[in-house]
């Protein structure tokens, strides 16, 4: 009985006891939370800075998006006037080009490159650095053809020739495949794995999946006309059905 009275008269005595007695209670309320002490601190979530990728697409992403659609225009009339000269038809004439883009393409090319891949994404400057490597990638492509132009005229570059030829003729479906193949490696809906390999083993896979794919290309050309791809490409542009497999020798 005395107890009771105590704790009637008393409401404030019994609920110092529940709270000694009982768990110590968290209160968050927006972004300020009460600590056991009585004292408030801010949410280390409200304070951390905003990722480079949450913020939204402003002026220089737009502008840096127009002048990579326009490099690509003009990377494909510069590839049209190309084959119209027959540049790419008779390499053996335009030795002196292809010196010239070493010599001007890779020191370019790659100083974009690594400018991309050091501050895209993670600055301010990734829109700057989108639109330099948007301009200088053309430069760093025509130097790797320029390399190669030099390099099949020589024995071992005729082997490698041969060995890529077949692969070249199934570019298209190549380059499907190797967007799937990679997006079950690394994507969501696959395995999951971006983010979480080191560089040197995303470039492994890359090469694996390239040498399995000119395996392929060599062991279906033997077979084929065309690949998948450029068999129902083919079809669909000319309006009628292309040979689907060669003739048994």
């Amino acid at each position: 009985m005395a107890r009771r009275a105590s704790s009637r008269c008393c409401p404030r005595t019994r609920g110092r006891a529940s709270s000694r007695s009982g768990p110590r209670r968290w209160r968050t309320a927006g972004s300020s939370r009460t600590t056991p002490a009585g004292t408030r601190s801010r949410s280390s979530t409200t304070n951390s800075p905003p990722r480079s990728g949450d913020r939204p697409a402003g002026p220089a992403q737009f502008w840096a998006a127009v002048r990579a659609c326009r490099a690509v225009a003009v990377a494909a009339l510069v590839g049209l006037a190309a084959g119209k000269r027959g540049v790419l038809a008779h390499p053996e004439r335009h030795t002196r080009l292809w010196r010239v883009l070493c010599l001007v393409g890779f020191p370019v090319g790659l100083a974009g490159a690594v400018m991309f891949a050091t501050t895209g994404g993670t600055t301010g400057l990734d829109a700057v650095a989108l639109a330099l490597t948007v301009l200088t990638a053309p430069l760093l492509a025509a130097a790797y053809v320029a390399t190669l132009f030099q390099v099949f005229p020589t024995r071992l570059g005729a082997a490698v020739s041969r060995a890529l030829a077949p692969a070249g003729r199934l570019a298209l479906s190549n380059y499907l495949g190797q967007s799937v193949i990679c997006a079950v490696i690394f994507t969501g809906w696959g395995f999951g794995l971006i983010g979480r390999v080191s560089p040197l083993t995303a470039v492994l896979v890359a090469v694996a999946v390239f040498a399995a794919q000119v395996l392929i290309s060599a062991w279906w050309m033997r077979r084929h006309h065309y690949g998948p791809v450029e068999w129902l490409l083919r079809a669909v542009t000319n309006a009628s059905v292309p040979p689907w497999r060669r003739a048994a020798a």
